[in-house]
């Protein structure tokens, strides 16, 4: 076995002559070997065996001698180490195919493991990318609702601003209204001053003259009696202010 294992290394190049030599002639030898193998191993050659000792008696002596000795005696001296050496080189086979669905098996192992690995790996990256994908609805979310807050705000500004508008407007026309109203109360007013200044003066010129005249009526009446009272005849001191008997 050692040696079987050595000679393919053996016929490696770069060796010495007698390495290489070697290695050329087991491979000769183990393909002859393997040839004759698979010749014992026809289903022909079965019958062959079976057929010639039966048909041998009816041949002469020394056919059956040499019958006997090639059956009994080479054939069984190489068949013995040859199946021997095919059935190191199947074990060898057999082993190398183990080793190989060992390592096979090894290998589909770790790739199992690395699957299940890579599997969590992505399973973790998938509900790691739900929860961002969660946290960014939640922040469109919040910024759509913020924005709702801000338009609602907004909207009650350019409301407030237009009642104020309309508010300002009003105040300003009420503002004219009653600078309207003022003017014509002091031009009223004027006007008024002006009315009662010219019926104090109305009721003045016509009081004078009528005080003027009743005096002036007044003063001949006064004059007409002292006209017609008789002369010498005089009140005496006491009795001035007593009616006449």
């Amino acid at each position: 076995m050692e040696q079987e294992q050595a000679a393919p290394a053996a016929a490696e190049p770069g060796g010495s002559w007698p390495a290489r030599w070697y290695g050329r002639v087991y491979q000769v030898q183990d393909l002859l070997a393997t040839r004759l193998a698979l010749v014992f191993g026809f289903g022909w050659t079965i019958w062959i065996f079976f057929v010639i000792p039966l048909v041998a008696p009816y041949f002469s002596l020394t056919v059956q001698a040499k019958v006997f000795y090639y059956a009994s005696g080479w054939v069984q001296l190489f068949a013995l180490p040859l199946m021997i050496y095919v059935s190191n080189k199947i074990q060898k086979t057999t082993d190398g195919q183990a080793a190989a669905q060992a390592e096979l098996l090894t290998r589909n192992t770790e790739l199992t493991e690395e699957s299940a690995r890579l599997a969590r790996l992505v399973n973790d990256g998938l509900a790691r990318n739900s929860e961002i994908i969660r946290a960014v609805i939640a922040i469109r979310e919040s910024q759509e609702r913020h924005q709702d807050v801000v338009l609602e705000r907004i909207e009650g500004i350019v409301t407030g601003n237009a009642e104020l508008g309309r508010a300002v407007e009003g105040i300003t026309t009420g503002n004219a209204d009653m600078a309207r109203g003022i003017r014509e109360a002091v031009a009223g007013n004027a006007q008024l001053s002006r009315d009662n200044a010219e019926l104090a003066r109305h009721i003045g010129e016509v009081v004078t003259g009528h005080i003027t005249t009743g005096n002036a009526e007044l003063s001949r009446v006064i004059e007409a009696l002292g006209q017609r009272r008789p002369p010498g005849r005089r009140r005496p001191p006491g009795d001035q202010g007593a009616p006449p008997g």
